[in-house]
């Protein structure tokens, strides 16, 4: 008798005996950033979206599942959020994740704060500078 979906998935998971609290390791194919991915009725999913979908049952349009535990290849669903992609910056920019979040002031010398900083298009801006360029004379 064939696999369901959910037993293909699991299949392809290393579950540690500490459910809630340890990475559940994707050991399937990985795109090179480490995210797993599965075909699943001719549709290819990121892994950590399927299991975020069928352990908690929706996922919202636009929404991307995000990664409490910073570990690309985790599928443990303890350890997802759903959110939006500008959560999901907020979080890389706050966890120091990437080259641009080590920058801690914008060209001009303002530093970067919460109430200082817009995120947009991947990117982001002090609003002191970015007020100023775009302020209407």
């Amino acid at each position: 008798m064939p696999m369901t979906p959910e037993q293909r998935f699991l299949k392809k998971v290393i579950i540690p005996k500490d459910l809630g609290h340890d990475c559940w390791e994707w050991t399937g194919s990985k795109m090179p950033f480490g995210h797993g991915q599965i075909r699943i009725n001719y549709k290819l999913w990121l892994a950590h979206r399927y299991s975020y979908l069928m352990f908690n049952g929706y996922l919202h349009a636009g929404s991307v599942v995000r990664h409490t535990c910073d570990n690309p290849g985790c599928v443990n669903p303890n350890h997802l959020r759903q959110g939006s992609q500008k959560d999901n910056l907020r979080d890389m920019f706050s966890k120091k994740r990437n080259w641009q979040a080590k920058v801690t002031h914008c060209p001009k010398g303002h530093k970067y704060t919460d109430e200082n900083t817009s995120v947009k298009k991947n990117s982001r801006f002090c609003r002191a500078c970015w007020c100023k360029k775009n302020a209407y004379i």
